[in-house]
């Protein structure tokens, strides 16, 4: 979106609904516990993230649903993340 356009839709959002919308960008990041985390969209459909640790400090969010979402593909997702941090640390 242009800011342009974020600042009307802002306009015209109350302080609660612009605090919970802020919470639920926020929550991903703020959660420690690595499960599955359902948030709300901004149309309030509730949406299911899965979350992979891949490394200290390096988390990938995938939408439960999408093909990535496989277990399988989950674990080839991480593995592919960590072998590029390798190969960037080897080439240092």
């Amino acid at each position: 979106q242009t800011l342009d356009t974020i600042k009307q839709e802002l306009r015209e959002v109350t302080g609660d609904a612009l605090e919970r919308r802020v919470a639920q960008a926020l929550q991903p990041a703020l959660s420690l516990d690595g499960s599955a985390q359902h948030l709300l969209t901004p149309n309030e459909t509730p949406t299911v993230w899965r979350r992979v640790v891949v490394a200290d400090g390096i988390e990938v969010s995938v939408r439960d649903g999408s093909p990535a979402a496989r277990d399988h593909v989950l674990l080839a997702i991480r593995e592919a993340v960590r072998g590029a941090i390798t190969r960037s640390d080897d080439a240092a």
